[in-house]
Order: structure tokens, then sequence, then C-alpha cells
């Protein structure tokens, strides 16, 4: 899914998955972060600095949805070393995405998951995570 100014999403976490999810499946593993935050509006940074990548979205004025306002979606920072702290960490993410990856059972090993998690989608989790 690559996001467009115009789409619009039911509430900011719908759009927070669907950048992570984008950012993350596509060729280019992509990093974000978040800047100048309010209940209203929000920033999608790259994660490396000096990156001009930038989407803004707004909740609309009678607060039905929200809406990705602007795109900027040139990145300078293709080939730089990824960020420390990815989406691999995060356990939302983890807990969405691990049942399209693999049958999690109580016989399911921390290797186990952390390989489907390398075949998969190409990323190293901590044991911890998994």
């Amino acid at each position: 899914m690559v996001l467009q100014e115009g789409d619009r999403f039911a509430d900011f976490s719908g759009f927070k998955t669907a950048m992570q999810d984008w950012g993350f499946k596509g060729q280019i593993k992509l990093s974000f972060g978040y800047q100048k935050s309010d209940s209203t509006r929000k920033i999608v940074v790259c994660a490396h600095a000096g990156c001009p990548f930038r989407i803004y979205r707004v909740l609309s004025n009678n607060k039905d949805y929200v809406l990705v306002a602007t795109v900027m979606d040139e990145h300078t920072c293709v080939g730089a070393p990824p960020v420390k702290r990815g989406l691999a960490t995060e356990r939302w993410w983890l807990q969405e995405i691990l049942p399209t990856v693999i049958t999690v059972t109580k016989t399911t090993t921390p290797k186990q998951i952390i390989d489907a998690m390398a075949l998969h989608h190409q990323v190293a989790i901590s044991y911890q995570a998994a």
C-alpha cells in the first residue's frame, strides 16, 4: 500500500498501522518517527535525521476520519544503516503480524518465532520480543 494525499482512515491508530505496514513491507525497509503531534494533527517523519520524508495527517473538521493531507515521499536515507529501534520491537505490531507468519501455540519456541520473522519479513527480532 502506498499512502497518498486524500487517503482516509477511521482514526489515528488505523493510519499508524497502515503506515507501519507500508514502510515495513516495501522493498526498502523504512523506520518512522512522529513529530509535532497533538489531538488533531500528526506528522510522520523518517527516523533518519535530515531525511526530507514527511506525511502530514489531520483529523477532519467533523472528526469523522483522519485525512492524509500532504505526502513528501522522497527518502535521502536509502542505504543508511538501520535505526536501532524499529517496528520489530513494537509489541502491537508483532501481535498483529505474527498470526500471519506462524501459528503460535504453547509449544512454539522463541527461536521458531525469530526464524519465521527472519524468513517472512527479513527482520531480526530479539529473544525477549519473541
